[in-house]
């Protein structure tokens, strides 16, 4: 994949995810951007201690959404004169941005452990349409795929099979997946991954925002 200016797709108001040593994806708003000087201030997107947290890791890198594909930046701390501040707020922070940018696979779109989100299973053996779907307990999930809780499954790698996620406010996405991987035991959980390969577009767009409202809200709660 070739690289992307990063300048053209950050803008001030824009929210961002930045991704830390810690595994932990952080929500940010831009204040302003210099782009001569390869830097962007931006501020949490929620009150907490996200940038004392920000202060004692290493940033990684900086998650654009976009209608065609999320956007990676690699970034890093930065320190600048206060000549350079511009319009950012006193809390912002300030980065410096590298070289390298991507739009990344939508299988590499952040996911989430334990999502508020149910998926309902109709095993490949069942060809009928109005066929009852099964639900279990989702492991993790994002806008590519998802893992389930799958003891009770007769699944095999290389299967299709039809699904539903129920999100938190009752819609019904359904969708159909590829089976990657089954009886991977996580813990004292036996978990069945799939890739999803029939999903509309919006529908993406609505898992991915279920999962960063939950981040948020984990954030804000401290989990």
């Amino acid at each position: 994949m070739s690289a992307l200016d990063p300048f053209a797709f950050l803008a001030a108001g824009a929210r961002v995810q930045i991704e830390c040593e810690a595994e932990r994806a952080l929500p940010f708003v831009i204040d302003s951007t210099w782009q001569s000087g390869s830097r962007i201030w931006c501020h949490p997107a929620i009150e907490g201690d996200t940038v004392s947290f920000l202060a004692e890791q290493r940033v990684l890198d900086l998650y654009i959404a976009d209608p065609e594909g999320p956007l990676k930046v690699p970034i890093l701390r930065a320190r600048a004169s206060d000549s350079e501040i511009g319009i950012a707020t006193t809390n912002s922070v300030c980065f410096k941005v590298l070289p390298g940018t991507i739009r990344v696979q939508r299988r590499q779109y952040f996911r989430m452990k334990k999502p508020p989100i149910l998926v309902g299973v109709r095993s490949p053996a069942i060809d009928d349409p109005i066929a009852t779907f099964v639900q279990t307990q989702t492991h993790d999930v994002g806008a590519g795929g998802v893992s389930f809780i799958g003891e009770e499954f007769k699944l095999n790698v290389g299967e299709c099979i039809d699904l539903v996620l129920d999100l938190p406010d009752a819609t019904k996405i359904p969708t159909r997946g590829e089976i990657l991987r089954t009886n991977v035991l996580v813990g004292d959980e036996l978990l069945v991954a799939i890739r999803f390969t029939q999903i509309r577009e919006r529908d993406r767009d609505r898992i991915m925002a279920v999962i960063f409202r939950e981040q948020t809200r984990r954030l804000r709660v401290g989990r």
